[in-house]
């Protein structure tokens, strides 16, 4: 009796091994994907449409208002069959655009271009932390006024290397230059996601070669037609949980340590 309940308990281990491997790998095939497409997606102008922002978004459009954002248009764009669409606004100075994706919580990106296809970027709540010398892009998790004033201390010394930032003037020059960024520096700034998308899916093939081996030790050695026993289930499902728990516990740590890297790293100023 206690064997069994011991190979049971074995056996539910593994299943929840498995389930946390397969869905780790179903999430690194969509981050890597996405990492890997971004660079050639084309957003296109839906401003014609004039879409209606939800409920939600009023405080968002309010608090842009006061900084002195005006709306520039509306752009959707296809990920994976999905479209998401984002709320264009441009300062008064034409020098900083702010895109503005309706997500929980609302996602805004500042970003100032410059004609040697240098940019300077800051996110709220959410993001990442580059720094190269044509590639600035900050995270400010405290509001949005904050990441706003970031961006524009970031363009006051980007701007003593790199010159004058490009004006935006219309959807036209978003569009003309949102193409420059993507060729230029997505794939820089989803690096993290294009590496956490690649280990997630060895893992996962990790874990699938090695419930193969095991059943092919199973049919070489016992045969499909052997006698098999409680104790020689329990020898196989053990074999096999202390196989695939390293890959268990490397995916829960670097999915761990992703997530909190990229909130340790955001400025809270």
């Amino acid at each position: 009796m206690f064997s069994l309940v011991i190979t049971i308990f074995t056996t539910l281990l593994l299943a929840l091994g498995y389930y946390f491997l397969f869905q780790l790998g179903l999430y690194g095939v969509k981050i890597l994907t996405n990492a890997l497409g971004a660079k050639n997606r084309r957003p296109i102008d839906v401003s014609y449409l004039r879409l209606t922002p939800p409920a939600n978004f009023d405080k968002t459009i309010n608090t842009l208002s006061d900084l002195g954002f005006i709306r520039l248009g509306e752009a959707s764009v296809s990920i994976n069959g999905s479209q998401t669409n984002a709320w264009l606004f441009v300062s008064t100075d034409k020098l900083i655009t702010a895109e503005v994706i309706v997500s929980a919580p609302i996602f805004i990106s500042f970003m100032t271009i410059y004609n040697n296809t240098s940019v300077v970027e800051t996110s709220f709540p959410v993001g990442e932390t580059i720094e190269t010398p044509f590639f600035i892009s900050h995270t400010i998790k405290s509001s949005i006024e904050k990441a706003y004033f970031h961006q524009k201390q970031q363009i006051s010394n980007f701007s003593n290397v790199h010159g004058s930032p490009c004006n935006i003037e219309n959807m036209h020059d978003y569009l003309r230059w949102d193409v420059v960024y993507r060729e230029n520096h997505v794939s820089r700034k989803f690096r993290r996601f294009t590496l956490s998308g690649i280990v997630y899916i060895l893992l996962l093939g990790y874990g699938v070669i090695s419930a193969l081996i095991v059943i092919g030790f199973y049919i070489v050695f016992d045969g499909l037609g052997g006698s098999l026993t409680l104790a020689k289930i329990y020898s196989y499902l053990t074999t096999l949980f202390f196989i695939i728990t390293p890959s268990v516990l490397i995916g829960a740590i670097t999915l761990f340590v992703s997530t909190w890297s990229r909130d340790a790293e955001a400025k809270p100023a």
